[in-house]
This record gives structure tokens, C-alpha cells and sequence, in this order.
């Protein structure tokens, strides 16, 4: 079923998720998927993890979350996916992204997250103790020990069989507690497969970088609206519109329209993506990626376009370090930078970014494989 919901995309320039029909030879995995509706207000107890476009508002209202999940489910072959306990299996794959309590996060959503995860944690060992999690998550910010929330975390994170991480900051803060985590970032670093995507970009972005601002069109994301250099980098970005016509903001959430519209973008110089192949296929048309949001710049780099990131948190800052994707620190921007003189000052590190990628999967083929999960076919390209 799980083939039928990822969208076709007909460019051959990029190895996207298809659907295969590969037949499972090995155990069977739920794949955890928080942005439904509570699961523990269904019976039976599922958190389904259909892709979809007509979904996109129960992703959070950000359309960048369409791009994780794709992501995580294409890390596996459709007929390994289960959609609830009751149907069998032995793994229980949890992608959330930010279970971690923290000092930059509220405390209340943070609370209500972790009950529903020691819930339904607890409804799969009553169900049978043969389940084993593997977890991939990241912390915004330190954790708040005083917090029951974060205390919860930590405890039911000791019971994790395998932790994957966005970054060094989470793993760092997991290690104060005696957990132990594999940085890898975020999956959608493998929507392209191949294996020289890193000296592909590099290539262009030294092209990129000998051509006039004037000639360069650009996808730019703007910051989530809040702080002072939020404010900062929306003047800064929005401004980078008059050097190319074709240049365009991609909006992820509906407080992207508004700050747009609040610096007097024109409405149609703004583009929302409901679906991964229309993304794809509009990013084909521009010439580099550049702004602060984080999946809609894995889009660009899925793309095979120059792409820099800005970050304006440490949920962004560690994705894009332990990545190894182009960006600029706050600190390097101001309202009269050059946006060519950024991408030339960071290019890609062609032999980094690429060996990375091929370790995350190899260790992750090994590891899938010791709970007899097979990851998807696709990721024989790094054998």
C-alpha cells in the first residue's frame, strides 16, 4: 500500500523513491509517524504513515514535514511496513524529530508528546515484549532536567535498543546521560542516491559563483518570524528578489505567506509545494538554493543545486553540520552581503558530504539488518 501513496517522479537525473514491489524476506517494522491524529484515541491503537498531500495540515501546517517523512518511509521496502501492532512485526521504527524536552520548546506540547510516547510504548510491551525500538530524534536546546517531561524522556530513551540523532548537539546532550546515539541527520540526505551528488553540486556551485548576481535565479526560504534576526534575515533574503526575476520564495508554512506579504513580496512571486514531485520539479527550474528553513533546502540539495543553509537554531545548526552542507552563521549576514560571496566562502566539501552519506547507510544496512529489517534496495548504491 505504502508504494501507492509516494508520488512517481519521472526525472531520471534523480534515483526518488519508487514503488517496487519487493517482497519482505525478513521481519516486519511499524514505522512511527507523530503528525497524525492521537493515536491513542484510535482503537485499533495505529500511527499510520501514509504519505499524502491532503494530509499536509496534519504535518503541523509545514510542508517541509512532508519531506522527512517521505524520506524515513523510503528508507524501507513497502511490503517490510506494518501499520499497527496488531498486524505483527518486531521492530518499532520512531521518527520523532523532537521528543527531547527543552528550555526552547513548550514545556506543554513537550509534556503531551512524551505521555503519548510512554503510552504507547507501554501498549507495545503489554502487547508483546518482542518489540524493539530504534529511535531517530534531536533536541532544540538543553535539556530541562527539572522538568518530569524530560525526566520521562531520558528514562524511556535508556530502554531504546538502537538511538539515531540529527546531530551533535543531541547526541552530546544523550551522552551526559549515559545514552548512547548515532549522529546521522536527517533521512531526506538520501531522496538522491548518488553516489557523487556531493562533487556534482561542488561543480556548480563553482560555476554558480563566476556568474553575476543578476543572472542567478533563487529558491529562498524564509525564517520561522520570531527573534531579531529572524527579522533581520527576512529583510535580507526578501531583498535578494530584485536581483533575478525568477527568483521565488518558497513557502513551507502559512506564517511564510505572512512575513512574505509583510515585506511586501507579491503574491506571486511565492511558491507552497502540496507534494514532493512538484517541488522537485519546480526546484529543477532555479539555478541555487539559499535560506534558513532545513527540508526545504534538502529539497535543493535532492535537486543537485548549490544550496546554502542559514541556520537560526541549534535543531538546524547540527542537522546541516554533521550533513556537511554548505551554510552561513547569522553573523556573516547583513542586509549588504553578497548571497555569491556566501555560497563561494562555504562550497561543499565534495569528499566529506559524500563519505558521510555512505557511512550513515552502510551502518545503518548493518545495524536494520542485526533485527533482520531489510533497508530498502535503493541503498545498495552504497555497497
Amino acid at each position: 500500500m505504502f508504494g501507492r501513496l509516494l508520488p512517481l517522479i519521472p526525472l531520471a537525473a534523480l534515483l526518488f523513491v519508487q514503488a517496487c514491489g519487493a517482497r519482505c524476506t525478513g521481519s516486519k517494522a511499524l514505522l512511527v509517524n507523530r503528525y497524525e491524529v492521537n493515536p491513542l484515541d484510535k482503537a485499533p491503537l495505529s500511527w499510520p504513515s501514509t504519505v499524502r498531500a491532503q494530509e499536509l495540515y496534519a504535518d503541523g501546517g509545514n510542508s517541509g514535514n512532508l519531506v522527512w517523512r517521505y524520506a524515513a518511509l523510503s528508507l524501507f521496502e513497502e511490503a517490510c511496513l506494518v501499520r499497527s501492532l496488531w498486524e505483527g512485526g518486531s521492530v518499532i521504527l520512531d521518527f520523532e524529530a523532537d521528543i527531547l524536552q527543552t528550555e526552547t520548546r513548550s514545556s506543554r506540547v513537550r509534556e503531551q508528546w512524551t505521555n503519548e510516547t510512554l503510552a504507547f510504548y507501554g501498549e507495545s510491551q503489554r502487547h508483546g515484549p518482542s518489540w524493539k525500538w530504534l529511535m531517530h530524534l534531536g533536541s532544540s536546546g538543553a535539556i530541562t532536567h527539572t522538568s518530569h517531561a524530560a525526566a520521562e524522556q531520558l528514562k524511556l530513551l535508556g530502554k531504546m535498543d538502537f538511538v539515531t540523532t540529527r546531530g551533535y548537539i543531541t547526541t552530546t546532550v544523550l551522552q551526559n546521560d549515559g545514552i548512547d546515539s548515532f549522529p546521522i541527520g536527517c533521512p531526506s540526505m538520501f531522496l538522491n542516491l548518488r553516489k557523487d551528488l556531493g562533487s556534482i553540486i561542488h561543480d556548480k556551485t563553482v560555476t554558480l559563483t563566476n556568474r553575476s548576481p543578476t543572472g542567478i535565479a533563487l529558491a529562498i526560504s524564509l525564517p520561522p518570524p520570531d527573534g531579531h534576526d529572524a527579522i533581520m534575515l527576512s529583510h535580507y533574503l526578501v531583498n535578494l528578489l530584485q536581483f533575478n526575476s525568477r527568483s521565488r520564495i518558497i513557502a513551507q508554512t502559512l506564517d511564510d505567506f505572512k512575513n512574505a506579504k509583510q515585506y511586501g513580496v507579491p503574491f506571486q512571486r511565492v511558491l507552497f509545494f502540496t507534494t514532493m514531485s512538484t517541488w522537485l520539479a519546480s526546484l529543477l527550474t532555479f539555478d541555487a538554493v539559499i535560506g534558513c528553513r532545513i527540508h526545504g533546502s534538502m529539497m535543493g540539495v535532492a535537486a543537485e543545486l548549490p544550496t546554502l543553509v542559514i541556520p537560526i537554531d541549534n535543531r538546524v545548526l547540527e542537522l546541516v553540520e554533521v550533513m556537511r552542507i554548505p551554510f552561513a552563521t547569522v553573523k556573516q549576514v547583513n542586509l549588504s552581503t553578497s548571497f555569491v560571496h556566501l555560497f563561494q566562502d562555504a562550497p561543499i566539501n565534495r569528499l566529506l558530504f559524500d563519505l558521510h552519506r555512505r557511512h550513515v547507510a552502510r551502518t545503518l544496512r548493518r545495524t536494520y539488518r542485526s533485527y533482520n529489517i531489510s533497508l530498502s534496495e535503493r541503498f545498495s548504491a552504497f555497497d
